[in-house]
This record gives C-alpha cells, structure tokens and sequence, in this order.
C-alpha cells in the first residue's frame, strides 16, 4: 500500500479544481450576497434571516408599510375634507402626496456600496478531484481511509450509528446557514436597520385622536389678582386632547416635537451604524468560515492520524510475525521477539487513541454547523494533499495591499468612523438649530359654568347651575420655535468636547485594527512557506526510510536460518522511523493547508480574480 505523492515542490497550480472548490465554496457561503440585508439579493431559499428583513426594507424602501399608510393618508384627507369645509383650499391639498414624500425622505434608498460587491463564483455540481492528474506518482498523498478488511476490527468507539460524510464546500455551506454566531450577527444588521428606519421617521408627523374632559368646582385667580368662584365643565372630542378654557389644545391632533438639526444627524449616524452592523456580519462570517476550515482540517488529520495508526499497526504485526520466526529458528534472542511484542501493543494503543481524537474533532465540527454531536462526521476525502488556496508568488506588500481592500473589520472601523465625526457636527450645531413645535387640532367643544348661562325658563339649567352647552367646532394651529443652550454653553461645550474624544477613539482603533491585519497577513505568509518547507523535507524522509525499512524486511528474511546477516533491533528501529516520519509528513501537509486557510481568512475573503496569477513556463 502506497501512502505519498509525486514531489509537491510546485506550489503553483498544485491540485487547481480542489483549491477553485475552496473559494467558491467560501464565496457562496459568506459572500454578502448570499445575505446582502441592504439590497435583498439573498441566493439562500427560504433564509429565515433574509426573509424577515423584506418584511422591513426592500432597496431602502418601507415597501410592505405602503399599502396601509396610503390608507390611513386619505382617510386624514377625508377627514381633513369633513371638518375643514369652509377652507376650500384644503380640499385640493393631496395629503397623501405629502405623507408619502416624507415617507420617502425617512428611508431614502441607498446607491450600491462597490465594497460590498464581491463576486460570486460558480457552485461546481460535481465533487472536486483531490489528486492531480499525473500518472508517474513515486509516493501516494497520505490516505484518511482503510480499504482493507483486515484494518476494520479498530475499537469500536462510535457513541451512534448514525454518521455523515462531508466535504469542506459542504460544511462551509452548512456553517453559512446554520451557525448561532453568524445568525446573530445578521440579527444585529437587522436591529440596526430598524433603528435606522425608527431615526428617520421622527420627522414624519404624530396623530392624536381623542376626548378630554374637564370639571372644576372652587376658586381661580383672574390675571388681576382677584379671586372668582366658579363652578364650571368643559368637553373636547376630536384630532387631539386637553382643551381647557381659552388655552390652546395641549395635544395637538397632527403635531411635530422635534430638533431639525439633531433629527437629521440622527438619520445620518444611525446609517453609518448599519454599515458598521454590516461589516461586522461580514467579519463574524469570515471568522466564523474560517474556524469552519480549521475545524475540517482538524477532522481530516485525526482520521489520517487513525488510518496511519492503522497501516503502523499492520506493519508491526508483520514485524512481530518475522521476528517471532527468528528467535524460533534460534538466529535471534527471545528479548527481540517481546520488544516486537511490546511495539505491536503500542500500535494497537495508538489506533485506539487515534479513534478518540477522530471523535473529539467530529464533535467540534458538528458544533459550528449546529449539527446533532451524535452524528459521526467523516471526510468525504481519502487522501490529504496540499491546497494552495492563496497563490505563492503574490509578495507580501501586494497581500497587503489586498488586505487593506478586503478586511471588513477596516470597512467595520471606517464606518465608525464617519458616525463619530457626523455626531461631532451634530454638537457643534446644536446650539443653532431651532426646537420645533408644531400642532394642528380640530374637534368639538362644549361646556358651560354657573358665570354663564341661558336666560331663565329657556333650559332646565337655567337656575344658575353648572352645564354642557351645545358642542361647535373648533380648529388650532400652533407653531414655536425656540433656541437652547444648555446649562448657559457649559452643557453644550461638554457635549462637544465628548464628541471629539469619540471621534479620535475611532481612529485609534482603526490604526490598531490596521496594524493587526498587517500582522496577521505577514505571520499567515510566513507559516506558509515555512509549512511547504517541512513538506518538502518530510517527504524525503519517508522516500528515504521506506526504503530503508524495505531492505531491512528483506534482510531480516534472508537471516531466517544458518546465516545471520541482520538483527531485529534495526528492523524495529527502522519501523519506528516509518511511523514517525509518516506522521510528520500528514501532519506537514494539515499545517500548511491550515496556513493556507489562516492567510486566506487574514486577506479578508478576496474574490478569486484579485488572487488570479500567470504561471511562470518554461
């Protein structure tokens, strides 16, 4: 059986379909399109997270509120039309109109973001090809699975029957739609969203409908000074409440209570945070996929740790068998025949210990696709070869480069940003915008005291008491507008030295997240090559000690009988190296493909075309 590839020391072009697998794979499972919250491009059917926020917003639009505002618009025209009779220039005003446009203004929609654009690629329907197509392979890519019979009487560790082959396009696709962490972070995009819309309608009118109802018995004070008994009710129905005397309606029916420049500073900061919920959905995707691909690669070398267990196991039986027909044909010592004994009893060990550990990364796997951890994950792969996900000759200023494009973590800090210098204007203005309050009452009103009333004999209340008098209508307008300064300036000066504080806070975040970035792409790089390295000398060695053990099984054979020409203890120390170097070749080749993933993650997802380099011929 045969377990290692041809040389790997192309690094450009090795294996190209597993690695366009990857990236598509990633593409279309943390693209934003796949769950774009701001443009409802979601490819997902029937995305639970997608399909609550059309409910909410549709290209920046209120869409599914239309219907019924349009309808509550032309009954206040109606109702405007009714009570307003004799002001005949209000029957031509289309109220609806105007609700509308405010409507409009309070969730104008939002030009497309190029940097939230990425593009995505095709989902291939068939599995990718793992190995490459040369026919002239010296070593066979180290296997994950046992074909042999033999090989299936391993300890029996499984805690279920039920288990479940997987690839990494599968779970990444899985990780896309199931995983907690990713699903909330979509919920926050949808909340912020929400409060964008609440910050944008605070400049849409308030509507009062009511009745009001007053009764007073005992003294007032007149303006004078002087003390007036009276007993006295009034009633008020209509669009507001609270009319008492001559005073206006304190709640108006159609009102405006509001700061102009402190409303609009609010719309434009609450979008800035919804860029910031974004970018941080895309980063919590990135993350996420990426301890995904670290997970799956953990699965992978636990069951290449268990096949290689496997084979070692085989071949220590096999030393045992020789080495026990050695000491019987009297070429060898007793001692030798226990060493191979004890040996053969650690690779048995070994197999068992490899079973668990192939267990554990199941099940920590099974929980970032949200999966039962009784099912048994097993890779649908049945060797480990090398992914250049991200393609070597790129240097490292250009990975930089691309970094600093991709990285939403920087979109996340850029946002914040920009919210915390629109709300340093929003200080610095605020002592010159004007509080705004405007109201609009109609209804009816009727009331009477014991100071007023008909004359004797012409109503039962005519002896002087307290009663309603016939209801009439009733219209106010009111509009204020009035300036602050808080606590004398002092109150505004604070808020705005606060404001310039948060604002230099954003900056410094964003300069320390662009120096993490810069490190984790330069490390990632660094383990990367120095990963491929370890594959390249790892693969010699096991060519190498092959064939050494090759010639000590040969020797030790020819040694049965008169002539002793080897010793057992070298075959056993030759089987050892195998086993080891076996080991540290699988484990190589899983570093690197995890260094692959780590720089692929600290690149921030780049689309395929942007990492698209020519390979050098000859």
């Amino acid at each position: 059986m045969q377990f290692f590839s041809q040389k790997t020391s192309k690094r450009q072009g090795d294996h190209p379909r597993f690695v366009a697998e990857i990236r598509e794979s990633w593409a279309n499972s943390a693209s934003p399109k796949s769950h774009d919250f701001a443009y409802g491009n979601c490819r997902l059917v029937n995305c639970p997270a997608c399909q609550s926020y059309r409910t909410i917003n549709v290209r920046g639009q209120v869409f599914p509120l239309t219907l019924p505002i349009i309808l509550i618009a032309e009954i206040v025209r109606s109702l405007s039309i009714f009570l307003f009779q004799r002001m005949k220039t209000i029957r031509h005003v289309p109220w609806w109109f105007l609700l509308w446009g405010g409507l409009v203004l309070a969730a104008p929609a939002e030009p497309e973001d190029p940097s939230l654009s990425r593009p995505i690629l095709s989902v291939q329907k068939t599995p990718p090809t793992l190995l490459p197509p040369s026919v002239d392979e010296k070593l066979d890519p180290p296997r994950t699975t046992i074909d042999s019979k033999d090989d299936a009487d391993v300890l029996d560790l499984h805690l279920t029957t039920e288990t479940m082959a997987v690839d990494l396009a599968t779970v990444l696709r899985l990780a896309g739609m199931d995983n907690p962490q990713i699903l909330l972070a979509r919920e926050r995009v949808l909340e912020a969203v929400a409060q964008r819309q609440y910050a944008a309608a605070q400049l849409l009118p308030s509507l009062h409908l009511g009745t009001s109802y007053d009764d007073h018995n005992g003294n007032l004070q007149r303006s004078g000074g002087g003390i007036l008994k009276v007993d006295r009710e009034s009633y008020y129905v209509g669009a507001g409440a609270i009319a008492i005397a001559a005073g206006t309606v304190n709640i108006p029916g159609i009102g405006w209570n509001l700061n102009l420049s402190d409303t609009i500073y609010r719309v434009l900061i609450s979008r800035q945070f919804v860029e910031q919920q974004r970018y941080a959905n895309r980063a919590m995707e990135n993350q996420v996929l990426g301890r995904v691909a670290l997970a799956y690669t953990n699965l992978l070398y636990a069951e290449g740790k268990r096949a290689l267990a496997i084979v070692n196991r085989q071949d220590a039986r096999e030393v045992a068998r020789i080495t026990a027909q050695y000491a019987k044909a009297g070429a060898g010592r007793e001692a030798d025949k226990e060493r191979a004994a004890t040996l053969l009893a650690h690779r048995e060990a070994e197999v068992i210990a490899a079973e668990g550990e192939a267990l554990q990364a199941s099940a920590r796997l099974a929980e970032f696709l949200n999966l039962e951890p009784s099912i048994r994950l097993h890779t649908a792969e049945d060797r480990a070869v090398p992914a250049a996900v991200v393609p070597e000759p790129i240097p490292l200023p250009e990975l930089l480069a691309i970094a600093l494009l991709n990285r939403p973590e920087l979109a996340q800090r850029q946002s914040a940003i920009g919210g915390a210098l629109l709300a340093l204007q929003a200080a610095k203005v605020l002592p010159f915008s004007p509080n705004l309050l405007i109201g609009l009452s109609y209804g009816g009103e009727g009331g009477g005291s014991n100071l007023v009333n008909e004359p004797v004999g012409t109503t039962p209340f005519a002896r002087g008491d307290p009663r309603f008098g016939l209801g009439a209508e009733r219209l106010d307008f009111d509009a204020i507008a009035f300036w602050s300064l808080q606590n004398l300036g002092v109150g505004n000066l604070g808020f705005i030295r606060e404001s310039q504080s948060k604002a230099r806070t954003a900056d410094l975040e964003y300069q320390a997240m662009l120096d993490q970035v810069r490190a984790e792409v330069a490390q990632a790089q660094s383990r990367t090559q120095a990963r491929f390295a370890q594959i390249q000398a790892a693969e010699k060695a096991v060519a190498a000690i092959t064939i050494g053990y090759a010639e000590d099984v040969k020797a030790i054979k020819a040694s049965i009988g008169p002539a002793r020409v080897a010793h057992p203890i070298e075959l056993l120390d030759s089987l050892r190296l195998l086993a080891e170097a076996r080991r540290t070749y699988l484990e190589a080749i899983i570093k690197y493909n995890q260094a692959q993933v780590e720089l692929y993650v600290a690149l921030g997802e780049p689309p395929a075309d942007t990492l698209a380099r020519l390979v050098p011929t000859r």
